[in-house]
């Protein structure tokens, strides 16, 4: 599931030029980081051996100094709306947001904001 949300996200044009990786912690290669939240993965079985799943991600973006302070809000706030209106993942029901933006940290050199959401999907 993951690489298929990297897939999804790196359509998105706000992060064009942007690397995008899955990682738990630093920045050093990357501006864009999906997280992922350990949490019990199936929300519902179904007799036919279908179910509902969940994926439950944090995304970080990695903000220089100098872009001004509301850029990574307007990103994340264009990321909504790219997510409702080009919803083409395979077998992906929708998205919810857990959690708004926010500063998770910041540097002398940049300023890191997150986001997290929650993906429910469809397996078998």
């Amino acid at each position: 599931m993951i690489e298929k949300l990297k897939n999804y996200l790196s359509g998105f044009d706000g992060f064009f030029g942007k690397t995008i990786s899955v990682d738990y912690d630093e920045f050093e290669k990357s501006d864009v980081i999906i997280s992922p939240v350990p949490v019990a993965e199936t929300v519902k079985k179904y007799a036919d051996g279908g179910e509902i799943k969940q994926f439950v991600f944090c995304l970080r973006l990695k903000q220089d100094f100098g872009f001004g302070n509301n850029e990574a809000y307007h990103i994340f706030d264009e990321l909504l709306k790219y997510m409702s209106d080009n919803f083409i993942m395979e077998n992906a029901l929708y998205f919810e947001v857990l959690e708004s933006c926010h500063l998770k940290k910041s540097t002398a050199v940049y300023a890191e904001y997150e986001m997290k959401f929650r993906l429910i999907y469809t397996e078998g």
